[in-house]
């Protein structure tokens, strides 16, 4: 298979142990689909997130070879579809998931708080699309199983990965149809923490809404973004968290996406916390700060994680070895010597020791046909003889 230059040179900088020092790769190394006519230059606010990120591009942080668990996230960051809060929202989950031996793909999508940047739907879905795909594409060089992709996403980024899991079945114009663009766009999981689902209800929220959507939005293409309404049972399996006293993104947001997923018979967990606000990431607040624990157990439980593999290889019984029987003597062959008497007498065969590390014994003039003579060097039999 041909690689584009710019992945060629990615997969030797991969070809070592993860760093946490990642280099931003584009997502595409040509073409942007849906790019702007006049592109903004892109900043970092004080709290270090990124705004009018022009150019989508991607952080890929690896585990360590002998810990890959052979599944990967790719990572959307929150911030209202107006920044991204690329820190606790992005590289702090990829860094807690490599510790989990899954890799994390931390993604860059294109967000302003401009409406003359050209950012509004569908590119920030375009650009989710294409980093799953890129993920599989370098499934192999990467250690990873192709059918173990996910997303994760905070707040915005949590609807970012919900459309992602919902709309992957869509058609889009802009795509460029190389060989990247024609692998799925399918995640097999998600992970959606304080998510933004409900794009067409006041309980959703109005910022995500206005930045991806412009000032006034068709209704057909509200309808088409507000995720919820779109689970089948083809959805991936879901994990969401979420505080019922969240006042920027209400609770309900979970809980319709949690419910159609019911609906839907697709596989899901949904954690309430009675405390906790808003956009705390790996930390929580109040009551949710042990949700980091549940998504473990939840990455465990679905073979996705380090700690998963390991006990399952532990847990592949070892194939019995055969025990010795009456009709074949050698069959006591590498037995300790008391494990050969008790082998014996258990089934009812007369025996001795007749050579003990060259040491002859004197034995009884006894010539039953099944009477059994160990020879024990070193402490096992290494010779059998019948009469």
């Amino acid at each position: 298979m041909k690689f584009p230059t710019t992945h060629f040179l990615l997969i030797l900088s991969l070809m070592t142990t993860f760093s946490p020092a990642a280099e931003w790769l584009p997502l595409w190394t040509g073409r942007i689909p849906a790019a702007s006519a006049s592109p903004p230059t892109e900043s970092a606010n004080k709290a270090g997130h990124l705004t009018d990120t022009a150019i989508p591009a991607y952080e890929v942080y690896l585990p360590a070879t002998e810990n890959r668990s052979g599944a990967a996230v790719v990572i959307f960051p929150g911030g209202g579809y107006s920044v991204l809060a690329i820190g606790h929202e992005g590289r702090d989950y990829a860094k807690w998931l490599n510790e989990r031996g899954i890799a994390g793909i931390v993604v860059k999508y294109r967000v302003s708080g401009n409406d003359a940047a050209g950012f509004q739907f569908p590119a920030p879905l375009l650009d989710a699309r294409r980093a799953i795909r890129i993920t599989r594409f370098h499934a192999r060089e990467w250690g990873l199983d192709s059918q173990k992709i996910g997303v994760m996403g905070s707040s915005a980024g949590g609807h970012l990965a919900s459309m992602a899991g919902t709309l992957f079945d869509e058609k889009f114009p802009e795509e460029t149809g190389d060989e990247i663009d024609k692998l799925p766009c399918r995640p097999d999981f998600q992970i959606l923490v304080y998510p933004v689902i409900g794009m067409d209800q006041a309980w959703g929220h109005g910022g995500s809404k206005r930045r991806l959507l412009g000032e006034n939005p068709d209704s057909a293409l509200v309808a088409r973004v507000a995720s919820y309404h779109h689970i089948t049972s083809k959805t991936p399996p879901c994990f969401l968290i979420h505080s019922a006293d969240d006042n920027g993104v209400p609770v309900r947001n979970s809980l319709e996406y949690a419910a159609s997923c019911a609906e839907n018979k697709v596989p899901v967990a949904c954690h309430v916390f009675n405390n906790g606000g808003h956009g705390y990431g790996l930390k929580g607040g109040g009551d949710s700060t042990d949700w980091p624990n549940l998504l473990d157990d939840w990455l465990s439980r679905n073979n996705l994680s380090i700690a998963a593999a390991k006990a399952k290889a532990k847990s592949i019984p070892m194939p019995a070895k055969p025990g010795p029987t009456a009709d074949d003597p050698n069959s006591f062959i590498g037995l300790t010597e008391m494990e050969a008497v008790e082998a014996a007498t258990r089934l009812e065969l007369p025996n001795r020791i007749v050579e003990r590390d060259g040491k002859n014994f004197p034995v009884t003039r006894d010539y039953r046909p099944n009477r059994l003579n160990f020879v024990i060097e070193k402490g096992l039999v290494t010779r059998v003889s019948t009469g």
